[in-house]
């Protein structure tokens, strides 16, 4: 895992190519340990290098660790994943998210 003054061994900003996109997630960040936890997994699912996936899961549980010595709230995995799934189907069929998440911004 790497941080602003130690990069660690699979740090993204010293391979990215010198016109890459690229997008960071720091800690403090409510959402960051759930979505480093989701690509770890998927990245795990896809096969992927263990030495890599095992450094992201760790960040996660870091970040965890961060926000709660620091006073910061983290987000609840199972909310997070519920709305990203929601966010991929029509709009007809995501009604019952209504109850859980609250209106849509279109619906306000």
């Amino acid at each position: 895992m790497g941080t602003k003054l130690k990069p660690g061994k699979f740090d993204c900003y010293a391979n990215a190519a010198d016109d890459e996109p690229m997008f960071v997630l720091l800690a403090r960040d409510k959402h960051a340990p759930v979505l480093v936890w989701l690509w770890a997994t998927l990245r795990e699912l896809d096969g992927e290098d263990v030495p890599k996936v095992k450094e992201a899961y760790d960040c996660a549980q870091a970040m965890i660790d961060f926000q709660k010595a620091n006073g910061r709230v983290t987000a609840n995995a199972g909310d997070c994943l519920l709305a990203g799934i929601g966010a991929l189907l029509p709009p007809e069929s995501t009604d019952f998210l209504l109850v859980t998440l609250g209106p849509r911004k279109e619906d306000e």
